[in-house]
C-alpha cells in the first residue's frame, strides 16, 4: 500500500499476466527450456521465504509456492486504488496479448507532467 501511494500520482496502471492453470503453465516451460533454467527457477522458488520457511522442494514444492504467491498476488490487487488490468495468458497467444496490451495503453495514455 505504500508503494501504491508513493506512485500514485503518476496516474500508473498495473498490468497483472494470469494463467488459469498454473500446473500445465510450469511444466510447460519446463519442457521448453533448458534444464538449468528450471533448475535456477525451482531453487529461486524452494530455497527462499515461503518455499524454504515450509520446507517445499522440486517441480511440486515449486507449485505450491507459485499458487501461494498467486493467492497473495491477487488479495493485493483486490486491495489497490490504481487502475489495473490483468491479461490471462493462458492460451499462450502472443499476438491477442499483445494487442490487448495496446488496447490498455491506447486507453489509458501517460499523465503528461507539469513543465
Amino acid at each position: 500500500m505504500a508503494l501504491e501511494n508513493s506512485v500514485k500520482k503518476l496516474n500508473p496502471i498495473l498490468i497483472y499476466i494470469s494463467q488459469d492453470n498454473l500446473d500445465y503453465s510450469f511444466r510447460k516451460a519446463i519442457k521448453e527450456r533448458p534444464q538449468s533454467w528450471s533448475e535456477g527457477f525451482i531453487n529461486y522458488y524452494t530455497d527462499q521465504g515461503y518455499g524454504k520457511k515450509n520446507h517445499l522442494s522440486g517441480e511440486e514444492g515449486t507449485l505450491k509456492v507459485l499458487k501461494a504467491r498467486r493467492q497473495a498476488e491477487e488479495e493485493i490487487l483486490k486491495k489497490l486504488s490504481i487502475r489495473k488490468a490483468v491479461i490471462n495468458n493462458s492460451a499462450f497467444d502472443e499476438h491477442s496479448h499483445k494487442a490487448a496490451l495496446e488496447k490498455l495503453l491506447i486507453n489509458h495514455p501517460a499523465k503528461k507532467g507539469k513543465n
